[in-house]
C-alpha cells in the first residue's frame, strides 16, 4: 500500500500559483476575444468568457457576456445553451 506524500507549499510558491492562474485566464480571455471579433455569434465564447471574467472579479463584464451569449443562444434555438448561461448567470448573483 502506497501511503501518500504530503507537500507544503511555500507561501511564494501558492503566490507565483496565482500568478499563473491569473495569467493563463487572462490569455484565455484575449483568445475568445479573437474568437469573437473572427465570429461575433460565437456563444459559447462569450459564455466561456463571461465565466473567466467572473474568475477574476469582473461581475459586470462576465454578465454582460454571459447575456450576450443567452441573446445568441436563442437566436440560435438553441434551448440547452440559454438554460446553461441562465443557470451560470443565478450562480453569479448569489
Amino acid at each position: 500500500m502506497d501511503i501518500p506524500i504530503i507537500v507544503k507549499k511555500t507561501k511564494g510558491e501558492k503566490e507565483k500559483e496565482l500568478v499563473d492562474l491569473e495569467h493563463a485566464i487572462k490569455k484565455a480571455i484575449n483568445d475568445y476575444t479573437e474568437a469573437i471579433k473572427q465570429r461575433p455569434n460565437y456563444a459559447d465564447a462569450y459564455f466561456n468568457r463571461g465565466i473567466l471574467y467572473r474568475r477574476l472579479g469582473n461581475q459586470e463584464q462576465a454578465i454582460n457576456d454571459l447575456l450576450q451569449a443567452a441573446i445568441i443562444y436563442q437566436e440560435q434555438g438553441n434551448q440547452a445553451g440559454y438554460e446553461r448561461v441562465q443557470q451560470a448567470i443565478k450562480r453569479l448573483k448569489k
